[in-house]
């Protein structure tokens, strides 16, 4: 375009001012707008043919910068300044200041260089010719130069400049209509400043693509021509990532597969997304909760089982924090939310009796089976899965059916009964608790203890109907004489008794040891008083109520005598004659006596001047 102070070719309307020699540093594939090829020769090198200060009303060439539309410009919030990005990685112009323009021509018609005079003076006249030539083409396309796509970073903040440019002092006007205000174009003495007027914002506007036409009017030729400000609103990493959700919950089975997928965030329902328009990958972190590992989660969002669960034994309830992280940018912006997992009881558990033995006790006897009779404790089972709680139902467990040929049975809700003849003993009764929706699976087994206790239905019976013994007189009192037996047909305390005895003599007393009986003597006995005892021993129970008796035993005891007593005459002395021719074996006379003791003495025989102390016998001869 053209920039500075010019110089006017008569007859063609277009105002030449000050060119470039060169583009700026860093400047590749710039053109001049002089674009003919003899025009870029002639004007690197310099025609003094006289000297005019800057501030001169001589008209003066340079070349033109122009702004190629083929660069973007990204506005800068520094006024005055404007920074161009490339369009295929080449490099825009920036503007420059007065003092950067340097002259590479002039032409003011009076002194010259005698040396060049004629050379030069051709070269003028075709430089001329063709400087008006393009001067015409110019005041033609007044906007070309305007022309930009211009990439505005959604964060600029109000009054940043976009673009300042200069059409060649030329009047400008711009469209009654700059998209709702967005933009401030103003028509300055120098050009075109066009300003950021409302904040923009790339998620909420509709379209990020904005034209802006502007018309420039060349009041020397009333030539109008128009041309336009392409807007690209630039999306800024500004919003963190959102979930749709503040929180999630899930209920688990406790028969969850480890690795399984138990949640995951890749649903658009539960998925965090990028509230910028230009949506970043997100990746997901687990940012607490997770201490006993129980739980790992993918970048992608997908949350796997890692260990088996226990609903009995671990925790039911898990609280994560899981963090959704940009993960194609610097900023690396993150946002947390919270997924409990619910874990709920799986039918893995079978049923728990109350107790592991349960006892009962009976007498012996036949039953009919219409009498429950209670357990202690009392039969209760309810299923091992605490929460789904399975209904429960009981059975004789079918080892001790056919153990006992269905002498027990017991109702689904627990009660005990029997069917049947009880002998005295223990019997050992497994019992089955199933779940009613699985009783094949889930049951367990337990034993009832049923202690059948003897009835008393047995009295006593002596070891023998009747005894013989015999005692010497003189034996002491405690002397055991005799032991008798006795046996009871019951058990435990229906069997115990003790013994009595029933002597009206009160001579003899018995000693209960266990099931016998010690009969002793009491009193001494006396032959010579009385010779034979008679009484009868009996066993009578001892801690039953009805202390049954048994049939009593006959003891008869007979005393012996002992040689005890001297023999006692029946008097003090006798007397006889005897005749004097008395021969040998004559029988004098007769002495009478008796012992106090059982035995026959028998005669006594005196001898012929035989003395024996029996008491005294006199003998006188008769003459």
């Amino acid at each position: 375009m053209w920039a500075g102070r010019g110089f006017e070719p008569d007859g063609y309307g277009c105002k030449a001012r000050p060119l470039r020699t060169r583009p700026p540093s860093g400047a590749r594939g710039v053109r001049p707008a002089l674009s003919h090829p003899l025009i870029h020769t002639l004007i690197t090198y310099t025609w003094p043919h006289r000297a005019t200060s800057p501030t001169s009303s001589d008209k003066t060439l340079a070349y033109i910068r122009p702004l190629s539309p083929l660069y973007q410009t990204t506005a800068s919030s520094e006024p005055g300044r404007l920074l161009s990005s490339p369009v295929s990685g080449q490099a825009s112009p920036a503007f420059l200041s007065g003092q950067e323009r340097m002259k590479s021509l002039s032409y003011n018609g009076g002194r010259t260089r005698r040396s060049f005079r004629g050379a030069f003076f051709v070269l003028d006249i075709i430089c001329y010719i063709l400087l008006g030539a393009q001067c015409v083409q110019q005041a033609k396309s007044d906007c070309l130069d305007v022309s930009k796509l211009i990439t505005l970073p959604e964060d600029t903040p109000l009054g940043s400049l976009i673009l300042n440019t200069t059409v060649d002092l030329l009047s400008l006007k711009t469209s009654s209509s700059v998209d709702s205000g967005l933009v401030e174009v103003v028509n300055t003495s120098l050009g075109l400043s066009v300003r950021l007027a409302r904040a923009v914002d790339a998620e909420t506007i509709r379209n990020a693509f904005k034209r802006f036409p502007v018309f420039c009017a060349n009041t020397a030729t009333d030539v109008t021509t128009s041309t336009e400000i392409r807007l690209i609103i630039q999306d800024v990493n500004e919003f963190a990532p959102v979930f749709p959700q503040s929180e999630y919950s899930v209920n688990i089975s406790e028969s969850t597969v480890p690795q399984s997928i138990v949640f995951t965030f890749k649903t658009p329902a539960n998925g965090a997304y990028d509230r910028d328009i230009t949506s970043d990958t997100i990746g997901y972190t687990f940012g607490g909760g997770n201490t006993d590992g129980f739980f790992s989660i993918t970048p992608e969002g997908n949350i796997l089982l890692n260990n088996t669960l226990d609903y009995e034994k671990d925790a039911s309830i898990f609280i994560l924090t899981v963090d959704a992280t940009e993960q194609g940018t610097v900023e690396h912006l993150s946002t947390p939310t919270t997924l409990t997992i619910h874990v709920e009881d799986a039918d893995d558990e079978n049923p728990v009796f109350g107790s592991s033995f349960y006892t009962l006790t009976l007498p012996e006897g036949v039953y009919d089976g219409s009498q429950v009779y209670p357990t202690s404790p009392l039969i209760s089972a309810q299923d091992g899965d605490r929460v789904l709680n399975e209904s429960i139902v009981f059975s004789i467990d079918e080892s001790s059916v056919v153990l006992y040929n269905n002498l027990f049975s017991i109702t689904p809700t627990g009660n005990f009964t029997v069917s049947g003849r009880l002998f005295i003993g223990t019997y050992s009764v497994n019992i089955r608790a199933s779940q009613t929706d699985r009783p094949r699976e889930r049951y367990a087994v337990a034993v009832v203890l049923v202690n059948v206790t003897d009835v008393n239905d047995h009295a006593p019976v002596m070891g023998a109907a009747a005894y013989n013994v015999t005692i010497t007189e003189g034996v002491r009192p405690g002397f055991t004489l005799l032991t008798v037996t006795a046996d009871d047909s019951d058990q435990g305390d229906n069997a115990v008794f003790h013994f009595e005895l029933d002597d009206p003599s009160n001579t003899f007393a018995v000693v209960s040891n266990g099931r016998q009986g010690e009969i002793q003597l009491m009193n001494p006995v006396d032959r010579e008083v009385k010779e034979i005892y008679v009484f009868q021993v009996s066993a009578v129970e001892s801690r039953t109520s009805q202390q049954f008796r048994s049939q009593p035993s006959q003891v008869l005891v007979r005393v012996l005598d002992k040689n005890d007593n001297s023999p006692v005459f029946q008097k003090d002395s006798y007397e006889f004659d005897v005749p004097r021719t008395a021969l040998r074996g004559f029988q004098i006379g007769q002495v009478g006596g008796h012992l106090q003791t059982w035995f026959q003495i028998g005669q006594v025989s005196i001898r012929y001047r035989t003395w024996f102390q029996i008491g005294q016998v006199s003998i006188r001869y008769r003459t």
